[in-house]
């Protein structure tokens, strides 16, 4: 019998206003759904009078539950590391790290605290092994299949993108429609702003084409020239390196044909051409989607197979169960 705490924010950066958190929403029900009980430690809950009072609260719900798995998903030194040190005598603890990618400092310095911790770089391993960290294990993003799965929806869109406008992406939505090719984008800094979750997944199965953007530095000579912004973002960015995001779980899942940025480790999840169609440069973008706009047959193919891998092997639920399953016997 697993007894588990969720250390986690219950408001997204703890604010009620904003809604439920990511760690809320999809992290917490598939956690639950593979343990016999969990229950969720609001560590960015106001009443909480800073990392004293969270140690004094978290181990009071851990003797009140007798829990012996914690799993944390820390956004910062919200409490003191002895904290974690003093649990492992009473249960065993995981360090759920999702982006260490580009807070390796961050996660390198919590991870001796745990028993186990969490990576999803796929070359996470190996760099926590440079640092002599041996209790890591690879787990990517993932979908909650509860929330992305198949609507009955009508086509309505030839190319769609859903997600945050930053220069880059504004730019390459700029480059399709100068190709004549009618683009539904929105999210937060678009025309359309942000969309509800809902809306997105009637998206994603409304569309012929789901793109999926990179948001990291491009050094195309047209984008870096194109504006002072584009120029100085290429100079300044930290974003220097893309990884497999939980976008490339949601579209498939949702049943949407998707047309993605190629990102080191995207073929370990989906096999490229037969679940997942990628593109490499702006050039391959504009024929890929002229083919598939055209290829009806083959697009439907490629998105239902996808949808059958996401559903497979790439819930949270999976996920979380890979991660007990680990944590009970680091």
């Amino acid at each position: 019998m697993t007894r588990a705490i969720f250390v986690a924010p219950r408001y997204a950066y703890g604010r009620s206003d904003w809604g439920p958190s990511y760690e809320m929403t999809h992290l917490f029900p598939a956690l639950c759904a593979v343990t016999d009980t969990c229950e969720l430690f609001d560590y960015l809950d106001p009443t909480l009078a800073g990392p004293g009072d969270r140690h004094d609260r978290l181990f009071a719900r851990q003797e009140a539950t007798d829990a012996d798995l914690v799993v944390a998903s820390l956004s910062g030194d919200e409490f003191r590391p002895e904290t974690f040190d003093a649990l492992r005598t009473r249960a065993r603890t995981v360090a759920y790290f999702y982006d260490d990618m580009w807070r390796i400092d961050f996660s390198r310095r919590w991870a001796k605290h745990f028993d186990l911790v969490t990576t999803s770089d796929v070359n996470g391993l190996a760099k926590f092994r440079r640092d002599n960290v041996a209790n890591a294990m690879y787990s990517p993003f993932g979908c909650n299949l509860e929330v992305f799965r198949p609507r009955d929806i009508a086509v309505q869109y030839d190319v769609a993108f859903v997600g945050g406008a930053s220069t880059l992406r504004k730019w390459i939505v700029g480059q399709i429609r100068s190709w004549g090719v009618n683009v539904l984008a929105v999210g937060p800094g678009w025309p359309g702003g942000p969309v509800t979750t809902d809306r997105m997944v009637e998206i994603f199965g409304a569309s012929r084409i789901n793109l999926n953007l990179s948001n990291s530095v491009s050094h195309d000579i047209r984008y870096v020239l194109s504006s002072p912004r584009a120029l100085y973002g290429t100079l300044r960015s930290p974003k220097r390196h893309e990884q497999v995001k939980g976008r490339h779980f949601e579209i498939c899942a949702s049943g949407g044909f998707q047309l993605s940025y190629y990102v080191e480790g995207l073929e370990r999840h989906f096999e490229i051409r037969r679940e997942i169609a990628i593109y490499t440069s702006l050039e391959d973008l504009r024929f890929k989607i002229e083919h598939y706009l055209s290829a009806d047959s083959e697009r439907i193919e490629i998105a239902a197979a996808g949808l059958a891998r996401a559903t497979r092997d790439h819930s949270y639920v999976a996920r979380m169960r890979e991660i007990v399953a680990a944590a009970m016997v680091a």
